[in-house]
């Protein structure tokens, strides 16, 4: 009989019983959630594969999908040693209710399911590394997305109206411009978190519409195999012609646009604004704050802009809790503290030198004479 060991990862809450199949119920079946209370159950306790199956009440295939639907939402991670032929059951807790409706794939497949009004009922509810042996191989069953294949820009539209916003209230970026009839070309399966928040990011720090980041990430896109070139992408903005518009506040320019200005149009080189785009993105500040940082460091390095010195100031003003583009001037403008004379107390100037006497000296000169016989010993 095959040995089989199954390990609670994650803790289990009040909450999960509900989450589980108020949210991922619809989504599964019931053989699914039944296994996953057996496997809950029957944690750290010692059994083979043969006798799991058999406290499930499945057969070994229905087992083996209701696994295989468990491992899809990552409720469940499956290992299996062929040699030996034990296996290994890691079971997680449901993701609760305010993760689980953001999350970029169970939060569609959620509506899609089981429309926007159960939807936004569920939404009312928003509250509140694991040692793998390294003889086990993973075989737990991806996440199937093909029924978003079907997902269209109606879809999406309602999506983001039940959905709790993330992205879109952190960039100043025209998503929607930049999302409309990008349905085939740029797919719900490519509209991760991570990928547009990253386009965000790139169309707020060089200064880039909605219309020509839509663009380029077309082109960033395999035709082919569909693939999004987040590098090619970069490639692109790093080469893109930056308008400088004036405008009542120079500060508030993208930060790209605003060190143009700042050398009289010229464009910007791609290592400057690598430097502008580590700093944004590893210190979180806003265009005005990175702004005056520009023009501080060009004002006192002789108009360079070397990516240590300004990574040492962007440290220090977020140690001295500079957020605001206020802040950010009253820092600059600050005087400087001048290092500091040696000053002397005023007695020292007063003394009075005197020549030292012929015995006084004759003295000295006999100490040295004994100090050199001393070192040839």
């Amino acid at each position: 009989m095959s040995d089989c060991k199954i390990i609670l990862c994650s803790p289990w809450t009040e909450e999960s019983l509900i989450d589980l199949y108020l949210l991922y119920l619809p989504l599964m079946d019931h053989e699914a959630i039944g296994l996953y209370q057996v496997l809950r159950i029957m944690a750290e306790v010692s059994c083979s594969q043969e006798e799991l199956v058999q406290a499930s009440g499945l057969s070994s295939s229905r087992f083996v999908q209701a696994r295989k639907n468990l491992e899809q939402f990552h409720l469940l991670k499956t290992y299996h040693d062929i040699q030996s032929q034990s296996w290994l059951y890691h079971i997680y807790a449901p993701l609760n209710a305010q993760a689980f409706l953001i999350h970029d794939t169970y939060s569609r497949l959620f509506l899609q399911t089981v429309g926007d009004q159960r939807f936004d009922q569920i939404k009312t509810r928003l509250t509140k590394d694991v040692q793998v042996p390294s003889t086990m191989k993973e075989i737990s069953e991806p996440c199937h997305v093909e029924k978003l294949d079907r997902w269209s820009e109606e879809d999406e539209k309602t999506y983001h109206d039940h959905r709790p916003d993330l992205v879109r209230a952190s960039y100043d970026f025209d998503f929607d411009t930049f999302l409309q009839g990008m349905d085939q070309i740029f797919p719900m399966r490519l509209r991760t978190e991570k990928n547009l928040t990253r386009i965000a990011q790139l169309a707020t720090i060089h200064g880039i519409d909605a219309k020509v980041m839509k663009r380029y990430v077309m082109r960033a896109i395999n035709p082919n195999t569909h693939v999004f070139d987040f590098e090619k992408l970069k490639a692109q903005v790093y080469h893109n012609k930056t308008k400088v518009e004036a405008l009542k506040d120079p500060y508030s320019m993208a930060p790209v646009a605003f060190m143009q200005r700042m050398q009289k149009g010229v464009p910007v080189a791609s290592s400057d604004r690598m430097v502008i785009e580590r700093i944004m993105n590893n210190y979180h500040f806003s265009n005005e704050v990175m702004n005056v940082l520009i023009e501080y460091t060009l004002k006192t390095s002789n108009q360079k802009f070397p990516r240590s010195y300004v990574e040492k100031v962007a440290a220090s003003w977020v140690r001295l809790g500079i957020d605001s583009k206020e802040k950010a001037l009253a820092q600059i403008q600050a005087p400087t503290t001048a290092s500091s004379k040696l000053s002397y107390p005023s007695w020292y100037s007063q003394v009075q030198q005197e020549e030292a006497s012929d015995e006084l000296k004759e003295e000295i000169l006999q100490m040295q004479k004994e100090l050199e016989g001393d070192s040839h010993v």
